[in-house]
């Protein structure tokens, strides 16, 4: 699903998710700060819990953000050879 993604880049070039927003069930846009964040070091081939399979120029960052009280946990992908920069996240976040 995609999403909009607020990041950074650090020092050394990498990118680090910091917030991320998208659309509830009525539509309306929840923000969410990152307040903890590592990138996985997938291979292709190499499914997610997701049942997603990462190419070679995927990112995998697992995230935690507050929401509604409670720590949850999301992986984020994003795709460096994309004509259109596209975040997007695991849908069981959204559920």
């Amino acid at each position: 699903m995609p999403i909009d993604c607020i990041c950074q880049h650090n020092s050394d070039g990498d990118l680090i998710p910091l917030r991320i927003r998208l659309k509830d069930d009525e539509g309306l846009y929840q923000a969410y700060t990152i307040h903890e964040c590592r990138q996985l070091e997938m291979t292709p081939g190499q499914l997610t819990p997701e049942k997603v399979d990462p190419s070679v120029y995927d990112l995998v960052y697992e995230c935690h953000a507050n929401v509604s009280g409670r720590d949850r946990m999301f992986r984020l992908y994003y795709n460096l050879r994309s004509t259109t920069p596209l975040w997007r996240i695991n849908k069981t976040f959204v559920k």
